[in-house]
């Protein structure tokens, strides 16, 4: 049965259910080790254990129009929730990256010349964490439970055409100051081809807090 209402839902100012974009470097199913800015594994100060976390890449082609313009929305919201009117930095981080133009889109940052990661040309990307294991639902109906199908690790792949219920939030840090995005829950929409590699590498450095969502 195939989802046939691929519109953007709006839950409120900075969570939104996206229209249909592209999974890469997904961790859906066993959290990873969180890592800084550095690439260094961040550790808890209380137990000494590391800091684990789901997360994912999307890559939202810029057709995406309603998907792209409620997210920029989000992160102007998410932005003003947490400075305030009239106090968000004049520099901050967005989180929303242009593989069109973003060095780190390129397939090799030392020689320009040789191009652009061909899944990145024509498309923004932003990268997603949760502490909170995400809802992982297929695009066929239970019969037996009832709702949409829920997937196992084998079931989804980066390449995989989703849509994905997410939350746009502000963070103040002594470095960096800006927006970051977390998500509750995923459905497939279709399978895409295969990315190499699971898809570029998705820095995902910020805390995230936990979205209820449910795809109706």
């Amino acid at each position: 049965m195939a989802i046939k209402d691929l519109s953007v839902k709006v839950k409120s100012a900075v969570e939104f259910r996206t229209g249909k974009v592209r999974l890469s470097s997904p961790h859906l199913f066993k959290p990873q080790p969180k890592k800084d800015e550095k690439g260094n594994v961040v550790v808890d100060s209380t137990s000494g254990q590391p800091v684990t976390q789901y997360s994912t890449a999307l890559i939202i082609p810029k057709t995406e129009v309603e998907t792209v313009e409620t997210l920029k929305k989000a992160m102007q919201a998410a932005a003003l929730e947490k400075f305030g009117q009239g106090k968000v930095p004049p520099k901050w981080a967005k989180g929303l990256r242009d593989g069109d133009t973003d060095e780190a889109a390129l397939l090799d940052p030392l020689d320009p010349a040789k191009g652009r990661k061909p899944e990145l040309v024509g498309c923004y990307w932003i990268n997603l964490s949760s502490k909170q294991k995400p809802q992982v639902l297929g695009n066929e109906k239970d019969e037996f439970a009832g709702g949409w199908k829920v997937l196992t690790e084998s079931d989804i792949k980066a390449g995989d055409w989703v849509r994905v219920q997410m939350r746009c939030y502000g963070f103040d840090q002594p470095q960096n100051k800006g927006v970051a995005f977390s998500f509750s829950g995923i459905q497939l929409v279709e399978e895409g081809e295969a990315l190499a590699s699971g898809g570029f590498d998705a820095n995902l450095f910020e805390d995230d807090e936990e979205l209820a969502g449910a795809f109706n």
